[in-house]
């Protein structure tokens, strides 16, 4: 749930109340079976983990293996946001984006040079 306090055309102040818990196995089903469907049809999948307990390791997994099956591209875009970084569990995708501070999260010594 979000609440928005606005003033002068502006966003002011934004309340989040979020639940952060992983999804159910049930509910993860639900979102393999329509991430196959989809994947029939697509040349590339996109996920855009907004680390709300959506993406679980699990599904993740899954939806990689899923993407190979169907020889497809996959691209992720994990946030790294008050819980820990989840990077990791997109190994093997083939792309993924971060910004510095999450890509220094896997690789420490990582710097502009390196790159």
């Amino acid at each position: 749930m979000k609440r928005k306090i606005w003033g002068n055309g502006y966003n002011h102040l934004e309340i989040e109340h979020l639940d952060n818990h992983d999804l159910s196995s049930e509910s993860e089903k639900k979102v393999l079976e329509l991430a196959e469907k989809e994947a029939r049809n697509k040349d590339i999948i996109i996920i855009q983990d907004a680390r709300h307990g959506m993406m679980t390791p699990s599904l993740i997994n899954k939806i990689k293996n899923l993407t190979k099956e169907h020889n497809k591209k996959i691209i992720a875009n994990s946030q790294k946001t008050q819980r820990e970084s989840n990077h990791l569990d997109y190994r093997g995708v083939d792309l993924i984006c971060m910004n510095m501070k999450e890509a220094k999260m896997i690789e420490p010594g990582l710097s502009l040079q390196n790159v």
